[in-house]
């Protein structure tokens, strides 16, 4: 700047510098900083205060003390010449109409450039972005995330791709969360080869997920319960494309051990009605299905009775802070727990049966208009059970057995202590 001839205009770098003082990259804040110096050294002392009263307290401590190891400023320049005004561009002859003349149509357009494959070193470094502390890198990191999954990502760079942006929409600013969102859905639709990442699994199993479909079904519900509409219509949008692309069977192994763990309520409520429309779709399948298993089909039912169970009493009361949440909840668990009784009722009925007084308890208040043969169901199967001898023990029997062997042991040991203190 010391060999420029003074112009207005230079007065615009402040913008540019107060745009890359936040920078993810060192050497960007770095040449940031050499700039305002420069500008304040030739005299923009005003725009130069300016762009230091714009920035965050952080960035601007950085500025000051590299404006204390600089040279004085320079003596404000007060008398700058005016922009150059521009040109008179004069207005062409008009010509005279001549005939028409047939026009051939424009030749087709090259073939774009081939895409280059991303790399694993700019997912790593993308997915490093996701993290960054300013929301602007963040949101520029999941969209360069979305252009690489487009280009093409391969093997386990496209598991950490899914990874990346599967926690970014459960980012606090809403802006890096709705374009998440809308990574998701476009990579959703994609192709079977390009969703199969989201069955990769998760190290710390947030909500008792283990998959990052499980997490996304999960985040994408806590998301119709936010305060803003696109990113409502968005995490819908979201949950229509994961139905569209896995199959109902994965969709309730991925996000069936969070009916009971995801909070707040309203954001259950979500997730209770999402697996009630995939259970009615899986319950009428032919052949294998999730709740052809026993143990998924018994371990989806009791999480189900703990939450009816949880928010019975407060889904009557009047809403406050506390149950907020609570009825919409109690409702979609009902709707659930009567998709899967519809898609097997034995089997649900003797589960039900087995519960603790509460929960079965809590299940037939439910039910009793949703399904009014449900508490006849549940006592049949307790009756046949109790009928018909079963080496089968349930768990409250298991844990009084148990109890009771404990306490004969110990009173046996005291008698054979008592007695050998005698002797």
């Amino acid at each position: 700047l010391g060999r420029w001839r003074p112009d207005s205009n230079w007065a615009q770098a402040a913008s540019v510098v107060e745009k890359r003082a936040r920078d993810a990259d060192g050497s960007a804040r770095a040449a940031a900083r050499g700039l305002w110096l420069a500008l304040r050294h030739a005299g923009f002392a005003r725009q130069a205060q300016d762009c230091l009263d714009a920035l965050d307290a952080s960035a601007r401590k950085a500025f000051q003390k590299a404006a204390a190891a600089a040279p004085p400023p320079g003596p404000p320049l007060t008398d700058l010449p005016p922009p150059a005004a521009p040109k008179p561009v004069k207005p062409k002859p008009v010509k005279p109409k001549k005939k028409p003349v047939v026009v051939e149509p424009p030749p087709p357009p090259s073939p774009e450039r081939p895409r280059t494959k991303p790399t694993p070193a700019l997912i790593d470094a993308l997915a490093q972005q996701c993290a960054s502390p300013h929301w602007d890198v963040r949101r520029d990191a999941v969209a360069a995330l979305r252009e690489a999954q487009r280009d093409g990502v391969m093997g386990e760079d496209r598991k950490s791709a899914w990874r990346a942006l599967v926690i970014a929409v459960g980012d606090a600013h809403h802006k890096v969360a709705l374009a998440a969102l809308e990574a998701c859905c476009a990579g959703l639709d994609a192709g079977r080869e390009d969703v199969e990442g989201l069955l990769a699994s998760i190290p710390d199993r947030p909500f008792g997920v283990s998959s990052s479909l499980g997490l996304l079904v999960t985040r994408c519900c806590a998301r119709l319960a936010d305060g803003r509409a696109p990113l409502r219509r968005a995490a819908g949008s979201c949950l229509d494309g994961a139905r569209r692309a896995f199959a109902p069977g994965a969709l309730l192994h991925a996000a069936a051990p969070a009916t009971n763990a995801l909070t707040p309520l309203r954001a259950r409520a979500a997730l209770h009605e999402f697996l009630a429309a995939v259970a009615r779709v899986d319950g009428e399948a032919q052949g294998a299905s999730y709740l052809a298993d026993d143990a998924h089909l018994h371990t989806l039912v009791s999480r189900v009775a703990a939450t009816l169970a949880t928010t019975r009493s407060a889904s009557t009361q009047r809403e406050t802070a506390a149950n907020d949440g609570a009825a919409p909840c109690h409702a979609a668990a009902t709707r659930l727990l009567v998709a899967l009784f519809r898609a097997d009722r034995n089997r649900v009925a003797s589960r039900v049966a087995k519960l603790s007084l509460s929960e079965k308890q809590a299940c037939e208040h439910a039910l009793r208009d949703a399904a009014p043969d449900f508490k006849s169901a549940v006592s049949n199967v307790r009756k046949e059970e109790v009928s018909k001898p079963s080496n089968i023990i349930s768990e409250e029997t298991e844990r009084a057995a148990r109890a009771t062997l404990s306490a004969a042991v110990a009173a046996l040991a005291r008698e054979v202590r008592g007695g050998a203190d005698a002797a």
